[in-house]
């Protein structure tokens, strides 16, 4: 920690579990399944400004599912992220990709990974258009570079905290839960008290800015208007955010981000959970014992 922000101070290597659970229903397609993903990352050098790292992708498998869609994507998601599976990165504090290092070793892998994919999806013509996307975007180096940005990872890693000063309230533009319109949310950053001196804890809440106005309840849930009533909806939205570092080095101990979008009818929900933990914290602690 630099002047009250979260930075990373020295290299180290660490490995992490990540498990993602996801509870979405849209409308009579309702979809609960558990993802563990496992990364290596490694801190190879860093000053005030910059970092160079590498993340390894271990594993990952589809842990539970109730939906045979489900399961399909799960195969296309497995194949498309072996694009990724060894990441060479020069990123800002802030966790922001200044430069892939190994782009050309990833682009190399595109034609192997299209054949993949391919056979996994091949009754399903909808995601047979998502391949073909994704033929386009491994032809152009920056969109690339923003494909790795999003990855689960970076995000769970670094969030919006990393080399901001706290607290701090600001106004950001992002994507509803259910990721159909775009919309003003208020995000709250503040340090939590922890019971050790070399824990730092940071807790993110992060709400749209009301009210809600026509034209974005139009564009996030025109696709439903046959089915339900928009205009007697009662609105729930949000996403919190916990991570928790050692003070003296920024390594991540732990992050847990919840995500909910619900609508006040039990038709359509969105909800997310991510839990990503080192497996130095997992050692060091029961299970079941959350950190506080």
């Amino acid at each position: 920690m630099l002047d009250n922000k979260v930075i990373i101070i020295e290299p180290f290597n660490e490995q992490f579990e990540l498990v993602i659970d996801t509870n979405s229903k849209l409308i009579d397609n309702h979809m609960v399944s558990r993802t563990i993903m496992r990364y290596d990352f490694t801190v190879i050098r860093c000053n005030e400004n910059e970092i160079e790292c590498r993340i390894i992708l271990l594993d990952l498998f589809l842990d539970q599912s109730n939906n045979d869609l489900v399961k399909e994507i799960a195969q296309v998601t497995a194949a498309f992220n072996r694009m990724f599976n060894e990441l060479h990165l020069k990123l800002s504090q802030k966790g922001q990709i200044i430069e892939v290092l190994n782009m050309d070793l990833i682009l190399s892998k595109w034609e192997q990974t299209k054949a993949e994919m391919t056979a996994a999806v091949s009754n399903n013509d909808e995601l047979k258009k998502l391949i073909a996307i994704n033929d386009s975007l491994f032809t152009n180096k920056d969109k690339l570079a923003q494909a790795i940005q999003n990855s689960e990872f970076l995000h769970m890693y670094f969030g919006q905290i990393f080399d901001v000063s706290f607290p701090k309230t600001k106004k950001i533009i992002g994507a509803n839960v259910l990721n159909t319109a775009n919309l003003e949310w208020s995000m709250n950053i503040e340090e939590q008290k922890t019971s050790s001196p070399n824990t730092l804890s940071v807790l993110v809440n992060t709400y749209p800015v009301l009210p809600l106005s026509e034209g974005y309840l139009n564009a996030a849930y025109h696709q439903f208007k046959e089915r339900i009533d928009l205009d007697v909806l009662n609105f729930k939205m949000f996403q919190r955010e916990e991570r928790h570092f050692e003070r003296s080095t920024g390594k991540l101990k732990e992050s847990v981000v919840e995500k909910v979008e619900e609508i006040g009818h039990e038709q359509v929900y969105q909800r997310f959970t991510y839990k990503m933990t080192s497996d130095t914290e997992k050692k060091t602690r029961p299970q079941t014992q959350k950190i506080s």
